[in-house]
């Protein structure tokens, strides 16, 4: 037997399902609404902060079955939009007030799934919304026309007024054949007469348009007609008598996907896509492409990555390319990595990297696509393959938040999580590559989520109390560190958090009564703010107010101080199983008993460790941040703290389970843990 201890330096790098003996020191067993920071350790998350609430029934019913699109116009303008079949909705996430303005050409919305038949695409004050189940399509024939034919410009005669020529070219060369018309005194280049030259726009894709009063139409958009040429000088674009299945912006064009083709506009004219002379091609002329690989047999996203425009299909993803100013002239599509791909969830960008979803059974895998500059290859690296069995299925959204190095995942399976991924590049080195999750109330559905400026927005469905209708409240979780609410000195960690500024006082009853802003899903707690005096940051009991509820008492005259108002959540951290280690490996030829466990915490004000042996019942030890004596000790009033807990564990490290949990609304955060204990080698080596 021996005296042994080991200090975890670094707690940062999240869940790991590898064997404990193969894990990462810094690594854990579970991490539950934790956020992990290479300077601060893990703390407890941020909370969701209420903005608004919208009346879901009244608008759609049976709300999982809506597509959420987020506006970001600039830093006082956002709006959210819901499309459901036959339908269109938007509301200032400000506010929720209704910004729907004159709302014509609905029947263009019909996807038979609309959580998965839409995509949108904000331009300026424009929001292009694709409905990948319409088939598009021509309008009507322009009327027929009867016309002569000559050689060369210099063959024709005077421009006598609505005579109709083909020059046709003498032989040889690049020659395209073109048409004109006379108006009397000059010849002006035309399309042919008889042919299909306007798209049908009930069959294109609509818009939202922002008008000058803040609110959105609905309306089919007017697309620019061919003008010149024929079906083989400036043929119909091939996204025609297809579905539009996706949409793009990239190098000032306007891009479509359909089957194969990958479809862009004229340069800086996102509504044509016809060139605008059959006589040469011009740099600016609209781009028309196919991926001829076999594994492409379709182009689901696209997604744009440092100089190029990255492609996905279901087992392939393909670079397009060009020059330093993309033409028709210098396009090109190659194949890059091939890898399967979760085709319902839209890749994304973040920084220089892209990552898409990977279908893993009932798993979800995240890859990491990358450029190593060094060989000059691409390659995306599986970032769950320590977690493979840890995102649930059915991921349909992944949002980055490219400032704070992380990136947000929701799935299907399990509506009321975030996944998270906390990550940090130093150059080419990964020094951080934590994934953990964020539970949010349990029957909630979270339907979208975006990340504008450091808030991750979100739009969340609750019930109202027991078979009560649903509301979508738009909430965000602040992501940039260094906050607190008002004077506090700390965050107040409740969910759906409110500050109701007054209240409503009632002598005979000797009761305060606030009015909160939203349905109560659950039974609520409150935080004194800072207006009361040395009172601010205690608890304060509430006598009423639950599920299903919009008001909350409490005993005592508080009308004229601020509150805070929310639901609970509970942080969780559960350390790996423990080992000797030597030479950076764990030592599995012995048994190690624990004594002691020593966790360093900085700025928090409550949390517990729960020891829980094999065999035995589990016991708590609580950490409240108080110390008799203390001058900053007040009565019932937090206190933040940083310093060490250490409390016993005596039992097999291998089988002990040692968690850490806060359920409280005043912080927590870990940044290191210390453990001794005692030894017993199974063998003793000899000479």
């Amino acid at each position: 037997m021996s005296v042994v201890s080991s200090t975890i330096a670094n707690i940062y790098d999240g869940v790991s399902q590898q064997p404990p003996t193969l894990r990462s020191v810094s690594q854990c067993e579970l991490q539950e609404n934790c956020i992990s920071s290479l300077v601060d350790g893990v703390g407890k998350r941020p909370p969701t902060n209420h903005v608004t609430s919208i009346s879901w029934d009244t608008w759609v019913a049976g709300g999982d079955n809506v597509f959420v699109h987020w506006i970001n116009k600039n830093l006082n303008e956002r709006y959210i939009a819901f499309i459901k079949s036959g339908s269109v909705a938007t509301y200032d996430l400000a506010d929720g007030t209704d910004t729907n303005g004159t709302l014509t050409s609905t029947a263009y919305l019909g996807a038979s799934d609309p959580r998965t038949g839409y995509k949108a695409i904000t331009i300026a004050d424009y929001t292009i919304v694709i409905n990948k189940d319409q088939v598009t399509a021509m309008g009507a024939a322009s009327a027929p026309g009867s016309y002569g034919q000559k050689n060369t410009y210099a063959d024709l005669p005077n421009p006598v007024n609505t005579s109709y020529y083909e020059v046709m070219g003498s032989g040889g060369g690049d020659f395209d054949n073109y048409f004109v018309l006379g108006n009397g005194s000059v010849w002006t280049e035309v399309v042919r007469p008889g042919l299909y030259n306007a798209f049908d726009a009930s069959t294109m894709p609509h818009a939202l348009i922002r008008q000058s009063d803040a609110t959105f139409d609905f309306e089919a958009l007017t697309w620019d007609v061919r003008n010149v040429g024929d079906d083989d000088t400036n043929p119909i674009p091939s996204f025609i008598g297809e579905a539009i299945t996706s949409g793009f912006f990239y190098k000032n064009r306007l891009g479509f996907i359909a089957n194969q083709q990958t479809v862009m506009s004229v340069n800086g004219e996102f509504f044509d896509f016809w060139r605008d002379t059959a006589r040469a091609v011009l740099d600016s002329d609209p781009i028309d492409v196919s991926s001829s690989n076999p594994k492409a047999s379709s182009v689901d996203h696209a997604v744009a990555m440092d100089e190029s425009l990255l492609l996905f299909s279901q087992e392939t993803q393909l670079i397009l390319s060009g020059g330093d100013t993309l033409t028709p002239k210098n396009v090109s599509i190659d194949v890059s990595t091939q890898f399967q791909l979760n085709t319902l969830c839209e890749p994304t960008a973040s920084g220089s990297n892209v990552y898409f979803a990977t279908n893993n059974g009932q798993y979800t895998g995240i890859r990491e696509y990358f450029l190593n500059s060094d060989i000059n290859t691409r390659d995306a690296a599986d970032i769950t393959a320590h977690v493979p069995d840890y995102i649930s299925g059915n991921a349909h959204k992944i949002i980055p938040a490219t400032n704070q190095d992380m990136l947000f995942i929701l799935t299907r399976d399990e509506p009321n999580i975030i996944y998270v991924y906390k990550y940090y590049w130093a150059g080419d080195d990964k020094l951080q590559s934590s994934w953990s999750k964020w539970v949010l109330q349990e029957g909630c559905v979270i339907h979208s989520a975006a990340v504008m400026d450091s808030k991750l927005y979100l739009a969340i469905e609750y019930q109202q109390g027991s078979g009560g209708n649903s509301t979508m409240s738009i909430e965000y979780i602040e992501l940039q560190g260094g906050q607190e609410d008002g004077d506090l000195g700390f965050v107040v960690h409740l969910d759906r958090k409110v500050n109701l500024t007054s209240g409503s006082y009632d002598s005979g009853t000797d009761t305060t009564t606030w009015t909160v802003p939203y349905t109560l899903s659950t039974t609520p707690q409150a935080c004194l703010g800072s207006t009361a005096g040395n009172d601010a940051g205690k608890a304060l009991t509430l006598t009423s107010g639950g599920a299903g509820d919009t008001e909350i008492t409490a005993l005592g005259d508080w009308s004229s101080v601020d509150i805070y108002v929310g639901s609970q959540y509970l942080k969780k951290y559960r350390m790996s199983p423990q080992y000797v280690r030597g030479e950076n490996k764990a030592v599995r030829d012995g048994r190690l008993q624990l004594k002691d466990v020593t966790i360093d915490y900085v700025n928090s004000g409550s949390f517990k460790a729960i020891v829980t042996p094999e065999g035995r019942d589990a016991t708590e030890y609580e950490f409240t941040a108080k110390t008799l004596g203390d001058s900053n000790l007040i009565l019932g009033s937090p206190i933040m703290s940083s310093g060490n807990f250490r409390f016993p564990i005596q039992s097999n490290a291998r089988t002990t389970v040692i968690e850490f949990q806060n359920d409280s609304f005043l912080p927590s955060r870990f940044q290191s843990i210390h453990w001794i204990g005692w030894f017993y080698p199974r063998a003793r080596s000899t000479v």
